[in-house]
């Protein structure tokens, strides 16, 4: 018995392992589902080779979370092929009807935590509330925070030859007009302006980071220099205030 009770204890904190890691991972900005992808994928080895995972590996402290839980797949591993034999070698030796129905209850009840959104959810709290009181990890899901369900979004949008925004400065380019914000520019030297200023011009190749409605950022994205541009500005202008003027609130 004392196999099989081992073998279900060990399943169950790599369980917690991997849903640990995926709460601290949304709390320093990334989705629910990207973090739980990840949290896995560095877990069992398999699949963490993605350009997102790259990117987790540049924050150090995501890179510190992932980092550990690779340690604890690899031990974990170990320890549930050890004690897995050890419980089917068990269950094969006795043939009493306890031991298998506290084996297939055992399975059971970890498929039902796993499975429980319930559960999850308020384990999530728990996990939250801990890593709030004793760790720097505060920063809440930007998904969630900024309301990112398909109608706004945040892009990166490139600044190309013959583009509207090319040689504009922000003050000029009156996006806020449009309801669009500027939340950052990626130059080509590497450098990042964070919360860029009326007088920063948009330069060739420049990356901006933009926060706004989908569909007037897909616009900007395609609009060109002249006077075409110019009219969609202002239609984009009129856009925005029609939307406003909708929802006051």
């Amino acid at each position: 018995m004392i196999e099989i009770i081992t073998f279900l204890t060990v399943i169950t904190m790599t369980l917690l392992a991997t849903r640990i890691a995926a709460v601290a991972l949304s709390l320093t900005g990334m989705s629910d589902t990207s973090a739980k992808f990840q949290a896995r994928s560095a877990f069992s080895g398999a699949g963490f080779t993605t350009s997102e995972s790259e990117i987790i590996m540049t924050d150090p402290r995501r890179r510190k979370i992932i980092l550990k839980l690779m340690l604890i797949g690899n031990v974990g591993f170990v320890a549930i092929m050890a004690t897995g034999i050890l419980s089917f070698m068990h269950l094969k030796n006795d043939k009493s009807l306890v031991s298998i129905i506290v084996f297939l209850a055992g399975l059971g009840f970890l498929l039902f935590l796993a499975l429980s959104k319930t559960m999850e959810k308020y384990l999530r709290k728990i996990i939250q509330k801990y890593f709030k009181k004793h760790t720097s990890f505060y920063v809440k899901n930007y998904e969630n925070l900024l309301c990112l369900n398909g109608e706004f979004i945040l892009a990166e949008i490139p600044v190309e030859k013959n583009d509207w925004l090319e040689n504009k400065s922000l003050e000029a380019a009156k996006l806020d007009e449009e309801g669009v914000l500027v939340l950052g520019i990626r130059k080509t030297s590497g450098e990042y302006i964070g919360i860029p200023q009326g007088d920063t011009v948009f330069q060739l190749d420049d990356s901006i980071i933009l926060y706004g409605h989908s569909e007037q950022i897909d616009e900007i994205n395609k609009r060109s220099a002249g006077h075409k541009g110019e009219v969609s500005h202002i239609e984009g202008i009129k856009t925005n205030e029609e939307m406003v003027a909708e929802n006051p609130e």
